[in-house]
């Protein structure tokens, strides 16, 4: 078995003898108690983040003593530089999650190897495709059939066609919009990525645009329609939807 952090796979005296990982991220129950009333209120239900567990054995060597080899796996177990990194297994080489390790990860020597559990926590459950994808069009309008078993968040460049007023950018299965109030020049590059949350015109981030109604957007399974639509022009702009199957 082999597993990769940032990219990277793990010290070549490592062999990992077992892994435990859930099938979902934590799912809590949500309730409302109303006096004397028989029973509670289901108020749906809150999804947490994943747990995933090594057991590993660091194989020793007459190069390498057992504090060397420490080192050199606290490097690995850094990932990039602590921040939430790309955890990936070879079994589905083309997914990931984003993971960071947590607890001291003690190692325990035997004298001739070494023993140790790695913990990682994913605090977003959801396994990605390495792979983006993209679907444009020319005519104001998008249809994305979107396969993933999770919602992913998609990112959007419109490119305005003629100078206008207002864009509205909607999805058309859940209804959902998002609104920007003010003059957009023709030739303008407007970014909406739902993922990180941000709206940008010409590669600058102009959030103050953004109206207090909207609602960003999330592709679900199935066939997603986005339309682009401006106030006061009847002009089509180019529509790019980048986005990664999320499972």
């Amino acid at each position: 078995m082999s597993v990769k952090f940032n990219k990277k796979s793990v010290p070549d005296f490592i062999r990992i003898t077992g892994i435990k990982f859930p099938v979902m991220g934590e799912i809590s129950h949500n309730e409302t108690v109303i006096p004397r009333r028989f029973g509670n209120i289901d108020n749906g239900i809150n999804f947490g983040g994943k747990k995933i567990n090594l057991t590993i054995t660091l194989v020793k060597d007459k190069i390498k003593n057992i504090h060397t080899q420490s080192d050199e796996l606290k490097v690995w177990l850094k990932g990039d530089n602590w921040k939430p990194s790309q955890l990936t297994f070879d079994e589905q080489p083309t997914k990931y999650l984003l993971a960071r390790v947590v607890g001291s990860v003690d190692i325990n020597d035997l004298f001739m190897y070494g023993e140790s559990e790695i913990e990682f926590i994913a605090s977003d459950p959801t396994k990605y495709d390495l792979a983006s994808y993209n679907v444009s069009s020319t005519n104001g309008a998008v249809n994305i059939p979107y396969a993933g078993m999770e919602d992913t968040p998609a990112v959007i460049t419109v490119t305005v066609k003629e100078a206008c007023n207002n864009l509205n950018i909607k999805h058309t299965q859940t209804g959902f919009n998002i609104r920007l109030i003010g003059a957009f020049k023709a030739g303008a590059v407007v970014l909406i990525d739902c993922d990180k949350k941000v709206v940008k015109v010409n590669g600058a981030v102009t959030m103050k645009l953004l109206a207090f109604e909207s609602r960003w957007i999330y592709l679900s399974s199935g066939t997603n329609t986005i339309t682009v639509t401006s106030e006061d022009k009847p002009a089509l702009n180019t529509v790019s939807v980048d986005y990664k199957v999320a499972n």
